[in-house]
């Protein structure tokens, strides 16, 4: 996969979760990367 065609594909999964579940996906995704980076940042 070319890096032009992952772009795309992400580009258009981020437009389908924002037009059929309001960003829900992207919220909860968002979330869980905060929450790994504050544990990443307590256990150094």
């Amino acid at each position: 996969m070319t890096p032009r065609l992952a772009l795309y594909v992400a580009l258009a999964a981020v437009a389908a979760d924002l037009f059929l579940t309001q960003g829900a996906a992207i919220l909860y995704l968002a979330r869980s990367f905060l929450d790994l980076i504050d544990t990443i940042a307590f256990w150094r």
